[in-house]
Protein backbone atom coordinates (compact mmCIF):
# COMPACT_ATOMS: atom_id res chain seq x y z
CA UNK A 1 0.00 0.00 0.00
CA UNK A 2 1.42 3.37 -0.67
CA UNK A 3 2.85 5.46 1.05
CA UNK A 4 3.89 9.08 0.14
CA UNK A 5 6.34 11.22 2.15
CA UNK A 6 7.24 14.96 1.45
CA UNK A 7 9.49 16.95 2.93
CA UNK A 8 10.83 13.74 5.68
CA UNK A 9 14.59 15.06 4.07
CA UNK A 10 13.98 18.47 3.88
CA UNK A 11 16.79 21.22 4.96
CA UNK A 12 15.91 23.98 6.73
CA UNK A 13 17.09 27.12 5.90
CA UNK A 14 17.24 30.67 7.89
CA UNK A 15 15.08 32.25 4.60
CA UNK A 16 12.43 30.18 6.46
CA UNK A 17 12.05 32.02 9.45
CA UNK A 18 11.19 35.37 10.38
CA UNK A 19 14.18 37.42 11.83
CA UNK A 20 12.26 39.13 15.30
CA UNK A 21 14.71 42.43 17.06
CA UNK A 22 13.58 40.37 20.68
CA UNK A 23 12.49 37.37 21.67
CA UNK A 24 8.64 37.16 21.30
CA UNK A 25 8.23 35.10 24.68
CA UNK A 26 10.56 36.88 26.72
CA UNK A 27 12.35 33.07 26.92
CA UNK A 28 15.72 32.37 26.62
CA UNK A 29 15.92 31.41 23.02
CA UNK A 30 17.32 32.66 19.81
CA UNK A 31 14.87 30.93 18.08
CA UNK A 32 12.11 29.07 17.43
CA UNK A 33 11.04 26.50 14.57
CA UNK A 34 7.61 25.42 14.28
CA UNK A 35 7.43 22.28 11.72
CA UNK A 36 3.83 21.86 10.37
CA UNK A 37 3.18 18.08 9.74
CA UNK A 38 0.04 16.73 7.95
CA UNK A 39 -0.90 12.73 7.47
CA UNK A 40 -4.52 12.13 5.84
CA UNK A 41 -5.38 8.48 4.05
CA UNK A 42 -7.83 6.40 1.79
CA UNK A 43 -9.42 4.19 2.70
CA UNK A 44 -11.76 1.23 1.15
CA UNK A 45 -13.62 -1.55 1.62
CA UNK A 46 -16.75 -4.08 1.47
CA UNK A 47 -18.81 -2.96 4.96
CA UNK A 48 -17.50 -3.85 8.14
CA UNK A 49 -14.06 -4.33 6.70
CA UNK A 50 -12.60 -1.15 5.90
CA UNK A 51 -9.42 -0.55 5.30
CA UNK A 52 -6.29 1.96 4.55
CA UNK A 53 -5.64 1.89 1.22
CA UNK A 54 -3.04 5.37 0.61
CA UNK A 55 -1.29 7.21 2.86
CA UNK A 56 0.14 10.73 2.54
CA UNK A 57 2.83 12.71 4.30
CA UNK A 58 3.95 16.09 4.42
CA UNK A 59 6.25 18.61 6.68
CA UNK A 60 7.33 21.58 6.13
CA UNK A 61 8.42 24.76 8.43
CA UNK A 62 5.09 27.17 9.31
CA UNK A 63 7.09 30.31 8.80
CA UNK A 64 4.51 32.47 10.47
CA UNK A 65 5.66 30.97 13.29
CA UNK A 66 9.32 30.25 13.21
CA UNK A 67 11.82 32.87 14.28
CA UNK A 68 15.34 33.97 15.09
CA UNK A 69 16.30 37.41 16.72
CA UNK A 70 18.57 39.46 14.54
CA UNK A 71 22.23 38.90 14.87
CA UNK A 72 21.31 35.15 16.30
CA UNK A 73 21.46 33.23 13.37
CA UNK A 74 24.60 30.70 13.54
CA UNK A 75 25.51 27.29 12.04
CA UNK A 76 25.17 25.97 15.25
CA UNK A 77 21.97 27.22 15.97
CA UNK A 78 20.62 26.29 12.96
CA UNK A 79 21.75 22.99 13.46
CA UNK A 80 19.99 22.52 16.71
CA UNK A 81 16.40 23.66 15.08
CA UNK A 82 16.79 20.97 12.24
CA UNK A 83 17.00 18.62 14.52
CA UNK A 84 12.98 19.97 15.59
CA UNK A 85 11.94 19.41 13.07
CA UNK A 86 13.66 16.55 12.20
CA UNK A 87 11.71 15.07 15.40
CA UNK A 88 8.61 16.24 14.25
CA UNK A 89 9.78 14.44 10.47
CA UNK A 90 10.25 11.17 12.52
CA UNK A 91 6.78 11.41 13.95
CA UNK A 92 5.28 12.08 10.82
CA UNK A 93 6.70 8.61 9.46
CA UNK A 94 5.59 6.67 12.86
CA UNK A 95 2.63 8.18 12.22
CA UNK A 96 2.04 7.82 8.37
CA UNK A 97 3.37 4.00 8.80
CA UNK A 98 1.17 3.44 11.75
CA UNK A 99 -1.93 4.78 10.15
CA UNK A 100 -1.11 2.60 6.86
CA UNK A 101 -1.59 -0.69 8.31
CA UNK A 102 -5.34 0.09 9.95
CA UNK A 103 -8.42 -1.81 9.29
CA UNK A 104 -11.78 -1.02 10.83
CA UNK A 105 -15.48 -1.53 10.51
CA UNK A 106 -16.40 1.91 8.98
CA UNK A 107 -15.32 4.92 8.57
CA UNK A 108 -16.08 6.43 11.74
CA UNK A 109 -14.09 3.67 13.53
CA UNK A 110 -10.60 4.08 10.93
CA UNK A 111 -11.05 7.60 11.61
CA UNK A 112 -11.08 7.25 15.28
CA UNK A 113 -8.16 4.72 15.57
CA UNK A 114 -6.27 7.54 13.74
CA UNK A 115 -7.04 10.50 16.09
CA UNK A 116 -5.85 8.02 18.64
CA UNK A 117 -2.57 7.85 17.27
CA UNK A 118 -2.42 10.90 15.44
CA UNK A 119 -2.40 12.35 19.46
CA UNK A 120 -0.20 10.08 20.87
CA UNK A 121 2.64 10.76 18.24
CA UNK A 122 2.16 14.34 18.86
CA UNK A 123 2.29 14.03 22.49
CA UNK A 124 5.52 12.03 22.02
CA UNK A 125 7.46 15.13 19.46
CA UNK A 126 6.41 17.42 22.33
CA UNK A 127 8.11 15.18 24.86
CA UNK A 128 11.04 14.44 22.71
CA UNK A 129 11.32 18.60 21.89
CA UNK A 130 11.20 19.00 25.71
CA UNK A 131 13.67 16.49 26.53
CA UNK A 132 16.18 17.74 23.68
CA UNK A 133 16.17 21.43 24.49
CA UNK A 134 16.53 20.37 28.62
CA UNK A 135 19.44 18.20 28.11
CA UNK A 136 21.40 20.19 24.90
CA UNK A 137 20.52 23.20 27.26
CA UNK A 138 18.74 24.49 24.01
CA UNK A 139 22.39 23.51 21.96
CA UNK A 140 24.62 25.03 24.56
CA UNK A 141 25.96 22.11 26.00
CA UNK A 142 27.77 21.12 22.91
CA UNK A 143 28.44 17.51 23.76
CA UNK A 144 24.77 16.60 24.38
CA UNK A 145 24.13 18.64 21.43
CA UNK A 146 26.36 16.38 19.17
CA UNK A 147 25.09 13.34 20.73
CA UNK A 148 21.12 14.16 20.33
CA UNK A 149 22.40 14.93 16.64
CA UNK A 150 23.71 11.56 16.01
CA UNK A 151 20.77 9.66 17.37
CA UNK A 152 18.57 11.53 15.53
CA UNK A 153 20.21 11.09 11.91
CA UNK A 154 20.83 7.15 12.65
CA UNK A 155 16.61 7.01 13.77
CA UNK A 156 16.23 8.82 10.08
CA UNK A 157 18.55 6.42 8.65
CA UNK A 158 16.21 3.56 9.54
CA UNK A 159 13.31 2.87 7.58
CA UNK A 160 11.60 1.76 11.15
CA UNK A 161 13.61 4.13 13.17
CA UNK A 162 10.98 6.38 15.54
CA UNK A 163 11.29 9.18 18.22
CA UNK A 164 11.48 6.28 21.20
CA UNK A 165 15.24 5.80 19.67
CA UNK A 166 16.45 8.81 20.71
CA UNK A 167 17.85 9.78 24.21
CA UNK A 168 15.99 9.35 27.49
Amino acid sequence: MPVTMTGFEHRVAWREFQRVATRPDRGTEDAYIKAGKHVSYDFGGPTGSFRVTAVRATIAVNQAESWVVNGKATDELLAHEQAHFDMTALGMREEAQRVSSLTGRNQQDLTSQYAQIRDEINAKIAAANARYDTRTDHGDNKPAQRRWLRSIQAAKARDDGTIDNLPG
